[in-house]
């Protein structure tokens, strides 16, 4: 069977790739002939470090704060071309890639060929991250195939303001599915469709499926925590601070802009997927804001703490409830930073979820059949 999926895959963030990644794998071993389309928009393309930067100075309400930071980012350029082609590199290594699609309507025109279209997962139906409207690519709108939505992701999108054109849009799919299980109700609510709630592609796999994607990397010969945070927190900083001193760990920094740091971390900016799975592999401890962070924290069984995003926070402890892991959101600068997670009860709950979330795959593989 011919499976292609379009999702976000190169925007040189460490979870949109790997997502694509997860899903690919996963269906390739089920001897599938799996296609990512290479769909690269210009908003997806212009999100890469320098040029977005750039990008903002016009729109931005307070010009020289943007034009600083703009120049702030020139600066660290040679840093950042680093890091993206280090995901070029990955990218192109392990993902089928059809030919370059830079607009949807180009799609359209001469769209790729497949038993089986799959949306997903990540915020693709988010229409801050598309552009500020709805892209029509990521609802396949290009095909009249049959057509799966897997772990779609709305971000904290009020579904509702929206309820005709999605109606519109989700109207000839097969099986929809969301990442988020509040969006699923929602959702399904203002379209009159069943939902389902799916693991995050990521979680699909284990920990030994992405050894080998794994990339050595130069850290350091000492136990470390490995700080990943996409938002500054003054909680994170302070908690990954205090969990180091305590447990003896350097501080080893992966957050995702160039310009910021850890104090007292070795900061690593330019990485690709591959060093990000095996920095994640050996750490000691695990100090996070990041959905994906989590996730990886918990396929590589890591004792870790998170503290939650401004805006995104809501799949963070979606997640955790489900696993019986919401002790590990820092709420404060206090917290118990000795207890120990038991890994043997969170897999009995993510076995389950990821069987339900496999059924899901498989029902829609059997509509084609």
């Amino acid at each position: 069977m011919k499976v292609s999926i379009i999702t976000f895959h190169n925007t040189s963030n460490f979870g949109a790739t790997l997502q694509c990644l997860a899903l690919f794998n996963y269906l390739t071993n089920l001897n599938q002939d799996v296609e990512v389309i290479n769909y690269l928009p210009s908003y997806v393309k212009n999100k890469k470090g320098v040029k977005k930067e750039l990008k903002k100075i016009g729109k931005a309400k307070n010009k020289i704060k943007a034009l600083l930071k703009g120049l702030a980012y020139l600066a660290h350029a040679k840093q950042i071309k680093n890091r993206d082609s280090r995901f070029e590199q990955f990218i192109n290594q392990n993902l089928k890639l059809s030919r370059v699609y830079h607009e949807s309507f180009s799609l359209k025109e001469d769209p790729p060929c497949a038993d089986l279209y799959i949306c997903g997962s990540d915020q693709i139906w988010n229409p801050v991250l598309t552009g500020g409207v709805f892209d029509e690519a990521f609802f396949l709108r290009f095909t009249d195939g049959v057509k799966v939505s897997y772990g779609t992701s709305m971000g904290e999108l009020a579904v509702e303001n929206y309820a005709e054109e999605l109606k519109e849009l989700t109207g000839d799919f097969s099986m929809l599915s969301t990442r988020e299980h509040s969006t699923a109700e929602r959702l399904s609510r203002i379209i009159e469709q069943p939902v389902k709630t799916v693991l995050d592609c990521t979680l699909l796999l284990n920990m030994e499926d992405y050894s080998r994607y794994e990339e050595p990397v130069n850290a350091t010969d000492k136990p470390y925590l490995l700080y990943y945070s996409m938002q500054r927190s003054a909680i994170a900083e302070t908690v990954a601070r205090r969990i180091a001193e305590l447990h003896g760990l350097d501080i080893i920094d992966i957050s995702p802009n160039p310009m910021r740091s850890l104090k007292g971390s070795k900061k690593m900016f330019e990485i690709g997927p591959g060093e990000f799975l095996t920095l994640f592999k050996n750490a000691h401890y695990v100090v996070t804001n990041s959905f994906h962070g989590t996730v990886f924290s918990i396929l590589y069984k890591k004792q870790f703490m998170c503290t939650l995003h401004s805006t995104r926070g809501g799949r963070v402890q979606e997640l955790l409830a489900s696993l019986g892991l919401t002790d590990r959101i820092a709420k404060d600068k206090e917290g118990d930073y000795i207890k120990v997670i038991d890994y043997e009860a969170v897999y009995l709950s993510l076995r389950k979820l990821r069987m339900e979330s496999q059924t899901y795959l498989y029902q829609a593989m059997e509509i084609c059949k």
